[in-house]
């Protein structure tokens, strides 16, 4: 095969994967957002106080990334990429 049938026969999987592993962190973000007037009601606090979840959420998610590049390098991207896949979800 050459390069070009290479890179033709990867790029379906891939996208699929990357689809994938997408959907997830929106759902993840999506259903703590749903969770927020619940998490207000049972705490008995503000809605800007209970924000923070999210926030804190979303932040160790974009915190991550610079570690999950230097794991990928030394590891492989595709054994990351699957091992949080399934450690995460």
């Amino acid at each position: 095969m050459n390069q070009a049938e290479l890179q033709k026969v990867r790029f379906w999987p891939i996208m699929a994967a990357i689809f994938i592993g997408s959907f997830l962190c929106v759902l993840a973000s999506a259903s703590i957002n749903l969770a927020l007037e619940i998490l207000k009601d049972h705490f008995g606090t503000t809605l800007g106080s209970v924000q923070w979840t999210l926030t804190g959420f979303m932040l160790a998610m974009g915190t991550t990334a610079p570690i999950a590049g230097y794991l990928g390098e030394r590891f492989s991207f595709r054994r990351l990429y699957l091992f949080s896949l399934i450690g995460f979800n």
